[in-house]
Parts: C-alpha cells; structure tokens; sequence
C-alpha cells in the first residue's frame, strides 16, 4: 500500500540504434541534430600527406576529405612508390558515419585498385576526431587490414558542442559554466520583467536566455519555460522555440564563438521534429542585441549575438579604470565627467532609476535621502521599496570602441537572487551626434541594471576641451584689449598728458621677457579732466 507509480513516455529513454553511414559528406546527428559538414575539410591542392616505410621503400599517402588527389580521374585516396602509383579508393564512393561516443567521424572510400589478395579492390577509411586546440589538420596514424587503410585526422570542425555543459534553471536564472579556464556568464542577458523582441517581415521572436521569456496577453501559446517564442501577424497566439530545462553548449568548430542551443519547442511548425533555438554568439564591446539570421532545414531558429558576455580575459581588454580614457580610432582623450548632468534618472514603470554620473555619486536630494552616496538607486514604484548600491570607492571599468563605451560599476552589496553574485549596473554609451544628452532604460537582469546614454562625447568625431586651449585663449583676449585700450589712449589724450598715462599703463602691465607672477588685475579708472577750457576729457 501507499506506493503510487506513474509512467512517462520520452525519447529520452529510448534505445539509440547504431549510426547508419550515410552517402555523400553531409551528416545530421539524429540525436542533437547537429550537422556535421565534412566538405569544409576538402583541400584543393597540397592534400593531407604523410610518408610510410613498407618493406624497406618509402611509401607517400596523399589523401582527401570529400574530394579528389592529383593521383588520377576520381581518386580519393593513393599510394605512391617506385614512381608507381595505387589507388586506395574514389571520391565518388564515399560515406560518412558518425560515432559521437568517441567524438569521431569517419568517411570510408571504396572501388580501388585490386590485386591478388584485394580481389574487390582497395579501400580507406578516414577517422576524424575531435580536437579543440587550433592547429593544422594532417595526418596522424596509417594503418592497414584486410585490404582496408585507416587513416587518422585531427580537426575542430568535427567537434560537436559539449553535451550539457549547463543546466540552466528558471528558479536562479544562473547561466555560467566554464570553458578553457574561462568562466562565462550570460546572467546579464537575463530580463527580470521583459524580452528581447527580434522582428523579421511578418514575425516577432521573443527571447530570454537563463530566465525563460515573460509571457503577456499577445503570447497565448507559449509556455514561461521556454526560452524563445515566435508570433507569427497572420496566426493566432505564439509558439515556443525552446525550452529552458535543455542545455547550452560550449565553443564548437570556432573557437572564438559561443552557441546557446535550446531543444524542445513546438512540434507544429515542422512535421518531423520539434523546433529549437541556437544563440551563437561572439565577443562584442556592450551587451549587445540578437540578430536573427535564418531558419535551417532542422526547424532551428538561429539568431547572432555579439556581446561582451562571450568575451575572455585576452579578447575583451580594459581601456580604464577610471573615467577617462583614449578613443581607439581618433586617439584623441575621452573624460566621460565631462557628461552636461551630474547624474542620469529616467522612469519606465514600474522603475524609477538614478545613476551617477561616471566618477560621481549620487546626492541627498533623491527618493529621501536613500539613494545618497550611492552610484546606482532604483525605486520600485509598486511597492516604493529602493535598491541602491555602489560607493565611492568601489570599481568602475570603462570598455571603449571607437564610437561607444561601455562603463561597468560594481559593488559590494550582494545580489538577492544569488547567493555568490553582487549588483552591477552596465551603462552603454552610444555615439549621437546631437548636442542634447538622452537616457534610456533597457532593464533590469539577473543582478544587473542596464542604461543606455547617446552623448556626443564618445564620437570618434568629438573634440575634447582642452584646459590648455582655453588659457591660450584667455591670455589672447587680454593682450588683444590692452592694445585696444593704447589706441583708445592715442586717440583722445594729446601731448604731455598721453605720455603720463602711458607711463601708467607700462607700470602695471609685465615687462616683456621678464619672469612674472601670476597678477590680479582690477579695474584701472582713469579720469582726466583737462584744466584747460575746450579740451575733451577722457573717461575709461
């Protein structure tokens, strides 16, 4: 008694029969669907080539993926020795096989040339495997068996993303894992309250990564647990792309790239699979915003995303770590203290956000005094309840290109959806070449408040104001009234009285090459009046 049982129909649990060899050069992971491409291995001179010692003769192998040697019509692989040459199979016989347990592809040659022991003619078999250091493909190991050569290949392009690399979950929203000694973290990318929208013709795509996206009223259809959904103008509701629960995958074939891939969707839009979602990203200078770029023939949804999530240490270096810094095409300085406003606030409800001006902090006469001394304050108009962090002393970083930067505050106070996390506020600033200074709220994610700020001063077209400039000027102006003030003395003083004011003026203005200190001029009245009846007087 007291025992309940429960049964549970998934793919999840069904037998992987053995991969069959498929023809041609282009094969599909059944299981992840991923699509593995062997024609971008082909060589079209040079080939992959090695030497091997057979009885006591020097025996070169020249060898191909998907395509042709220089051996002959159709020949894929050969042997030469002797000024001899054999063929060990023909490019138009070949099959692919996929053993993802090993991390290996294989492709197989038949229809050689044949002897008295290779009665059906020579065949070869190329083993691929996976390696994720860059370096030039060649061969490796050659073997041979029963008429059967096996020829051994290193490459990233076989490399399949790492299975379940994390599990994300909707409860924490934490997305990190860690690749090569680098640790990755898409929280940021998460939304609190809102989605990234990507439109395309006649179609909207909602995305949340971490998080799963925030449903509304237009999104009837799609589940809270999926990590992208689809509205389509001529139907209905929306539908779900991707669910949460599945897992992100690691650098494949490019090293320098990141693919987010999420399994799960809907299974109306494609007759034999469900849909999903891949988020490929790169490294990028601010948080960036996804671009969608197609939809495969394996109902995947995929979509670009240049941000600086993707970045490591190496490719993502820090320009300052105050406010100033040089701009990376016009090399000229960039003080962002310079901003017309001590401190930027915009309101998109239900938030009402102040942030300091970089360098500053914010002062008494915000939301009663709670936001005071702090860098970062956000008022949560539904229940008035304040989230201030960031002090003086705590770090800013200022990441530059050459018409944006990106300033990142951080802090010390923890963040309440993480146990390990503290609040950050990434502030994107934008090139506009209008003198008018606009703030913008782009949201809050997991543990960070987001703004974007379009100022003239990070254009690659901005001149600085140069403190050395403005004392040249004032120096010239002074000199140039001084010298309006003699004309003005020569015009309206005659005969012995000019020659007594000039004598005045040489007094309090600095003898020329001589060292001076700095003076403190005072307004000089001088007020002649001539004794003698009908001369003019003077009064400056």
């Amino acid at each position: 008694g007291c025992e309940y049982k429960a049964s549970w129909y998934s793919d999840r649990a069904c037998v992987t029969p053995d991969p069959t060899p498929v023809q041609g050069c282009r094969v599909v992971d059944p299981d992840t669907r991923y699509l593995y491409d062997l024609t971008t291995l082909t060589l079209s001179r040079d080939y992959y080539q090695t030497t091997v010692t057979v009885g006591g003769f020097d025996v070169k192998i020249k060898a191909n993926v998907c395509g042709v040697v220089d051996c002959g019509p159709d020949i894929a692989v050969c042997a030469q020795a002797n000024g001899k040459t054999i063929s060990l199979g023909k490019e138009s016989t070949v099959t692919t096989e996929l053993a993802p347990e090993k991390g290996e592809v294989q492709i197989t040659y038949t229809g050689g040339d044949t002897s008295s022991h290779c009665l059906e003619g020579k065949s070869s078999k190329i083993i691929i495997m996976c390696c994720r250091a860059e370096q030039d493909m060649k061969i490796l190991s050659v073997s041979e068996g029963d008429c059967l050569y096996t020829f051994t290949l290193c490459s990233q392009k076989v490399c399949q993303f790492s299975p379940k690399a994390v599990v994300s979950t909707q409860s924490t929203g934490e997305c990190v894992f860690k690749l090569g000694g680098t640790v990755y973290d898409f929280a940021p990318l998460a939304r609190r309250e809102t989605n990234w929208k990507v439109e395309d013709d006649d179609r909207a795509f909602f995305i949340n990564p971490c998080r799963g996206v925030n449903i509304d009223s237009t999104m009837a259809g799609c589940t809270d647990n999926s990590i992208a959904c689809m509205r389509e103008k001529s139907v209905l509701g929306s539908r779900s792309l991707g669910l949460i629960e599945t897992r992100l995958q690691a650098p494949g074939a490019n090293s320098s790239q990141i693919a987010l891939s999420y399994d799960g969707g809907s299974d109306q839009m494609c007759s034999d699979r469900s849909a999903r979602t891949e988020l490929l990203f790169s490294c990028g200078s601010s948080l960036g915003t996804p671009v969608f770029v197609g939809e495969s023939d394996y109902c995947t949804f995929k979509f670009t995303w240049s941000s600086f999530v993707a970045c490591n240490a190496s490719s993502r270096p820090v320009a300052s770590k105050t406010c100033k810094y040089r701009n990376p095409a016009s090399k000229g300085p960039v003080d962002l203290k310079e901003m017309k406003t001590p401190y930027y606030s915009v309101e998109s409800t239900p938030y009402v956000v102040h942030v300091a001006r970089c360098g500053d902090v914010l002062g008494d006469e915000l939301e009663g005094r709670r936001c005071s001394g702090k860098k970062v304050c956000v008022k949560d108009q539904r229940n008035n309840r304040v989230l201030s962090f960031g002090g003086s002393a705590d770090e800013v970083e200022v990441f530059a290109r050459d018409n944006s930067a990106e300033q990142i505050i951080k802090s010390t106070s923890r963040c309440e959806d993480s146990d390990s996390k503290t609040w950050q506020a990434i502030v994107e600033y934008t090139c506009s070449e209008d003198a008018e200074e606009k703030v913008y709220f782009r949201g809050m994610s997991h543990c960070h408040v987001l703004l974007g700020v379009s100022s003239n001063i990070v254009c690659a077209s901005y001149k600085a104001k140069s403190p050395h400039m403005s004392f040249l000027l004032a120096t010239v102006l002074l000199i140039g009234a001084v010298f309006l003030g003699l004309i003005l003395l020569y015009i309206c003083i005659n005969g012995n009285r000019r020659d007594k004011v000039l004598r005045k003026f040489r007094a309090i203005l600095p003898v020329r090459g001589a060292r001076t200190q700095p003076v403190a001029y005072k307004r000089v009245i001088i007020d002649m009046k001539e004794q003698e009846e009908g001369n003019q007087a003077c009064d400056f």
